[in-house]
């Protein structure tokens, strides 16, 4: 509107203004626009002219085509006071700065409109065109009609949409113009020049006005948003609540002391919210490139006050107050050590200001004078990068379909339908910008503000975020943070590794929800009341708390033997796959005991590896169960299974032929007399061990009877040859093998109490290994006999319950590599190198039978079959819960196959040998940790109950106890119970909202969309990386940033100081901005545009374009320009703060400019107006550089009226170079509030001669 105002004013709205160029030796329109708006100068500033013969030879050129340079004062009449003289200089001096400036503003107005023809969109024919400058003329004229109606305000009396526009900005103007603070800031500022290249001065504007879509955007969001648009009045409360913000806003960073690093990662003092985005946007690293041969894009690094950085405090530059910075004047110029203003090139080279030095190719000073900053490698580029393929408008699903999100990648847009839910439940509130609080409702104070706010307290955000801070507020904080920024900085290609197959992973885990949708498979998935996590988290509890064990564990991950092929696997997973999936039974060959054991699901002699798969749509129970199920099972009845001679028991020893029954003399041995196992699983974790390991497991024949034995024997041969031989199985030693120990326990021996076993080895009754276990066992209990050594009948035995399960372990390696982890485990109980161990301690074999426990209760579904019972109370041994993990293992079969374990192998070895941090703060400075360590300190605080009770640890309501999802209390709540808690709390709110269900599947398409994008790899094995370079970096800047905070907020936390920052205020900070008016309007907004389909892949497109390379990638350029130097800017709020509180006006609703600019907009984006669509072409050439005479680059025509109008209109345009003053800004805002308002010469002054006219 201002733009067509400026052609409407300049024509004097005369309807036979020409728009045809008149024939002369260069005659332009540029020409014709520059001489009617001299004129009006000429008629404004020397109105003692009244014939306008002094200035029209400047204005108009001559029939040879020349202009004349200066005005003919023989024209004007004479001047005699100082006061005249001094007017008739100034007068003077504006109509000759005008001249100056005259060649560049002709071909700024050629520029922005050429006299060209365009496309013609009115009509069908394709190659029709219109020549632009008569599309001009039609689209000023049709706009007439807007200076007496406004078709957007139906209410009777509603001013008219143009004069309501222009006095809108006009008392923009005017409110910055009566501000003494805002003017003295603005002088301030002024030699704030040349800070980005000129080719992007206007930064993301010029990538918005050249977009060339802006019709499709500007249409569909004027359509939504205008006056008549369903999202008008959530974006008039928007702008109500941006007025406020803006209108009591305080400075925040200006009057803080100097940022200064006092130890390792030490600030002096926090960072402000803008200064920690500050500093992310500066960082430079050459991986934000979307690619290595990513151009270079350079703006100028600024100081805390906004002024560009000198590479050196020297020669020009001088510093005397001692700052560390550069001093300026009033007007922003360097000075050197006498205070004057230091003779420097700017940052970058600006058309038509005369140069000091010289300048490289990218426009900047080769004398080397300041710090720049290359956009392309900061965090904005990477950011771009992330953002576009989370921005796809492309409809890939029938527009009509509900679903049709499933199928699309409009990601954020998901996100903020997730978002509206998640951040809590709404109420009636009211708010005091002054204090920046809720307060009760009614308080009805100048500064208050009603509005529907969103709980931010009962957020699930916030208690993510409080269970989050407890880790980062803790006492061991820096050193996990140390860890994790050097598996950011020194570690990509294990973390890649290790994304790039949890990605495979959650993509077969989507291949399977999709076949369960279709009924091909059953659906793998919990109830949510099941408790297994949270007795797993209590398993886990008790792991953190036990020193080493987590760091051992990494290292069991970190052994070679994880990721060697043995017995036909490559790997550990590859046999976790094969059990996971196949279902063969498999026992000892009766006619070859110690040989390989029999595949009896194959049937006859076969020995095959397991290979039967498991029908997975068929009732998982009988011979239907995998052998992952079955071990799990075997280890559960196992687990605490007592285990003793039986009564009556004899030792029937042979050695080198010689029988022997033991006792010779007395009564044979009463229960447990003889010998006894307390914990029967952990004994045969015990035989996994090494041979070396001083718990490997170890028969013990009480009462001195083994040694009795041997003497009576009375050969020179040790105990394992005589227990070996007596029992006729390979490896039966005082220290049995586990292949001894599984023929041991599941040998077919005859049993006085079980006189029917059905598993009954008639082949070899009497035998050698039928007679010696007789003598000594009955048929081992399980668990569900109740820690008795006799169970009430033979199928609540091991053998018959597990029977042909345990056999399967001796293939493809199961138990070589099970060993590295089962060790850790018992290495609970030893010192630290395993010289000495408790062997009598179970400590941690306990734990890890815990876990398989846990699982086993919830591993069986609902068609499980005598193997558990889900009818009996959870304290019965039978007791499972049929929740059914079994449904998991075509996913578990499946992602074991894939590169997980090798991954997880070498992100273990890196954790475990590779990557190191040294402590820098507290009482253990100096001390070295491993990643592995850190994993272990960071599991302690994640988990551990006993650590936590230290603490001091509750939740956010001040509750000390958790509760699991079924309902159990558990005596102290976690940072992993709070967090997950939260987790839980954000389902419960999806529920309870009216469409939650939509939202909910949006919100977790989001999710999986954005772990796609940010965690995308290439290349494989040790040679993944990830896609995205920026990654990796982004977070090693993050995780540094988090760091300085947590330690300038707590910088005694390690020695036992509170962090109530991180642990507290964190939260509340947080619950305080989603209550605020911002949050809610800003919310609700989005929500309207995100619900309207149009509208929003508009606005998608849009951001798109200016987030890619396009043709010469300066759209790309301008945006990263913005984004990184709006950062450097809004922490400079001295300044800014007293301007934006001066231009708050413009958000007034009903009559600020942003409002009715929205109006404006729907005028010329409207065919009605603008049928050639001229206003597409005008605003792309108003952004768009000029190129000079001499083929050089000059600004564009839009910075070009601006420098002009500055020039033309400051308090004394003698020196256009001298700084502008708090006058000249006077000055300037008053010209321009008169053209909007002044009803003598101005706008209003054409809005009456339009209203007088008769119309035809």
């Amino acid at each position: 509107m201002l733009l067509a105002g400026g052609v409407a004013w300049a024509s004097g709205c005369e309807d036979d203004f020409d728009t045809k160029t008149p024939s002369g030796p260069k005659a332009t329109f540029g020409d014709d626009l520059y001489g009617v708006f001299c004129d009006r100068l000429g008629a404004d500033v020397l109105q003692e002219d009244l014939t306008g013969a002094s200035y029209d030879g400047i204005c108009h050129y001559d029939e040879n085509g020349e202009y004349a340079d200066e005005v003919d004062t023989n024209y004007l009449p004479p001047v005699s006071t100082d006061a005249a003289v001094e007017a008739r200089r100034v007068s003077l001096a504006k109509m000759h700065t005008l001249v100056r400036r005259r060649g560049e503003l002709v071909r700024a107005f050629n520029a922005t409109f050429p006299d060209v023809d365009i496309d013609n969109p009115a009509t069908e024919d394709s190659s029709d065109k219109v020549n632009l400058l008569t599309a001009l003329m039609e689209f000023s004229q049709k706009l007439a009609i807007l200076y007496e109606n406004n078709p957007y305000d139906p209410l009777p009396g509603a001013d008219p949409l143009a004069p309501k526009t222009t006095r809108a900005l006009g008392d923009v103007f005017d409110a910055v113009g009566l501000s003494v603070e805002a003017k003295e800031m603005l002088a301030r500022m002024w030699a704030r020049r040349g800070y980005r290249p000129s080719n992007v001065g206007l930064g993301a504007m010029r990538s918005t006005l050249a977009y060339p879509n802006l019709r499709e955007l500007t249409t569909s969001a004027v359509s939504l948003l205008g006056p008549l648009g369903d999202a008008n009045p959530e974006l008039r409360q928007a702008l109500s609540v941006l007025k406020e913000e803006m209108a009591f806003m305080k400075p925040e960073t200006s009057g803080l002391p100097p940022l200064t690093f006092a130890g390792p990662a030490q600030l002096n003092r926090p960072r402000t919210t803008i200064e920690m985005m500050r500093e992310l946007m500066l960082a430079q690293d050459d991986r934000f490139a979307p690619s290595p041969d990513a151009p270079t894009r350079y703006i100028a690094m600024r100081d805390r006050r906004g002024y560009v950085v000198p590479t050196s405090v020297s020669g020009a530059f001088f510093d005397g107050d001692g700052d560390g910075l550069a001093d300026v004047d009033a007007f922003g110029r360097f000075v050197d050590a006498q205070g004057n203003a230091s003779a420097v090139d700017t940052p970058f080279a600006i058309p038509g200001l005369p140069a000091i030095g010289t300048f490289d190719e990218f426009g900047r000073p080769t004398s080397e004078l300041y710090a720049y900053v290359d956009t392309s490698r900061t965090p904005a580029a990477s950011l771009s990068t992330v953002l576009t393929p989370l921005l796809d408008a492309t409809e890939y699903a029938d527009p009509s379909d509900p679903n049709a999100f499933q199928y699309e990648y409009e990601t954020l847009m998901y996100a903020l339908a997730g978002m509206n839910v998640l951040l809590g439940p709404r109420e009636e509130a009211e708010y005091d910008f002054e204090t920046e609080k809720v307060v009760p409702l009614g308080t009805d104070c100048a500064s208050c503000f009603e509005y529907t706010r969103f709980r931010g307290e009962d957020s699930p955000l916030v208690d993510l975020i409080y269970g989050l801070g407890q880790v980062v507020g803790d006492k061991d904080s820096d050193a996990l943070l140390l860890g994790l920024i050097d598996l950011a900085e020194n570690h990509e290609p294990e973390m890649a590794r290790l994304a790039a197959a949890a990605l495979r992973i959650k993509e077969i885990s989507d291949e399977h929800d999709e076949l369960a949708a279709q009924g091909q498979i059953l659906p793998a998935g919990l109830p949510y009341e099941n408790p297994v996590w949270d007795e797993a988290a209590q398993v886990i509890s008790r792991i953190a708390s036990e020193p080493r064990l987590v760091k051992n564990l990494v290292g069991a991950l970190a052994n070679p033997a994880i990721v060697s092929p043995i017995g036909g696997s490559n790997h550990m997973g590859e046999t976790i796959a094969l059990f996971a999936s196949t279902v063969d039974e498999l026992n000892y060959d009766p006619t070859d005991l110690n040989g390989p054991s029999l595949n009896l699901t194959d049937g006859g002699f076969s020995i095959s590896d397991p290979h039967n798969l498991v029908d997975v749509n068929a009732p998982r129970n009988g011979k239907n169960r995998t052998i992952l199920e079955k071990s799990l099972q075997l280890i559960y009845d196992a687990s605490g299974a007592r285990t003793c001679n039986k009564d009556g028991a004899v030792v029937n020893a042979s050695l080198f032929g010689i029988d022997l029954e033991w006792p010779i003399f007395g009564d044979p041995y009463g229960p447990c007399e003889l010998m006894q196992m307390e914990d029967l699983a952990a004994f045969y974790f015990g035989a996994v061990l090494d041979p070396s390991h001083p718990k490997r497991s170890e028969f013990k024949l009480k009462d001195n009877a083994l040694n009795d034995i041997m003497d009576a024997l009375g050969f020179a041969a040790s105990p394992d040859e005589m227990f070996e031989e007596s029992s006729g199985i390979t490896g039966m030693t005082t220290h049995p093998s586990t292949s001894a120990l599984m023929r041991l326990v599941y040998f077919g021996a005859r049993s006085d109490h079980y006189p029917n076993m059905p598993d009954h080895d008639s082949l070899n009754e009497g035998g050698k290994t039928d007679t010696f276990i007789y003598g000594m066992l009955e048929p081992v209990a399980t668990q569900l006999c109740n820690g008795n050594i006799l169970c009430d009948g033979p199928d609540q035995t091991l053998r018959i319950r597990t029977r042909n399960s345990m056999f399967a372990w001796e293939r493809r390696g199961f138990l070589d590599y099970m060993r590295p982890v089962v060790t850790a485990f018992a290495n609970v109980s030893c010192s630290e190198d395993v010289s000495i161990c408790d062997t009598e301690s179970i400590r941690g074999e306990r734990m890890l039978l815990d876990m398989m426990e846990t699982f086993w209760r919830h591993y069986p579904g609902p068609d499980h079959g005598s193997e558990c019972d889900h009818n009996v109370p959870k304290d019965d041994p039978r007791y499972c819960s049929a929740a059914g993990l079994n449904r998991y293992e075509p996913i578990i079969e499946k992602a074991m196959r894939t590169d997980i374990i090798p991954a997880l192998h070498e992100f273990a070895v890196a954790a475990h040998e590779v990557s190191k941090i040294t402590i820098e703060r507290g009482p253990n400075a100096g001390q070295t940790l491993t990643g592995s360590e850190i994993l272990e300190i960071t599991t302690k605080i994640l988990l551990s109950q006993d650590y936590s009770a230290q603490t001091g640890l509750k939740d956010r309501k001040g509750i000390k106890t958790a509760k699991w999802v079924d309902g159990t209390v558990q005596n102290q709540v976690t940072p992993f119970n709070i967090m997950t808690d939260a987790l839980h709390q954000m389902d419960v709110s999806f529920d309870g909202a009216e469409d939650g269900e939509i939202r909910k599947a949006q919100w977790k398409r989001a999710r999986s969309q954005l772990v796609d994008v940010l965690l995308a790899t290439e290349g494989t094995g040790e040679n993944t990386r990830f896609k995205i370079r920026g990654v990796m970096p982004l977070l090693a800047t993050v995780l540094k940033l988090t760091r300085e905070q947590v330690n300038s907020h707590c910088p005694n936390r390690e020695t036992g100081a509170q962090c109530t920052w991180a642990k507290a205020d964190l939260a509340r900070n947080l619950a305080d901005a989603l209550s605020s008016p911002f949050t809610a309007a800003l919310v609700d907004l989005v929500e309207k545009i995100r619900q309207d389909p149009a509208a929003r892949r508009a606005l998608e497109r849009f951001l798109t374009h200016i987030l890619q390379e396009n043709g010469s990638g300066e759209e790309l350029q301008g945006t990263l320009a913005s984004m990184v130097d709006a950062m450097q800017v809004l922490a400079d709020d001295e300044k800014l703060v007293p301007i934006m509180r001066a231009a708050s006006v413009a958000l007034e609703p009903d009559k600020g400019a942003a409002d009715t600019t929205l109006m404006v907009l729907q005028a010329l984006t409207s065919d009605e107006y603008d049928r050639y669509h001229v206003i597409d072409k005008v605003l792309a050439n108003l952004v768009t550089p000029m190129v000079g005479p001499s083929g050089g680059a000059e600004l564009s025509p839009m910075e070009v009226f601006m420098d002009v109008i500055t020039e033309v209109h400051r308090a004394d345009p003698t020196d256009p170079f001298a700084p502008l003053d708090p006058t000249d800004y006077g000055y300037i805002m008053k010209v321009m509030r008169d053209f909007m308002l002044s009803e003598t010469r101005g706008l209003e002054q054409i809005y009456a001669i339009v209203r007088k006219r008769k119309h035809q």
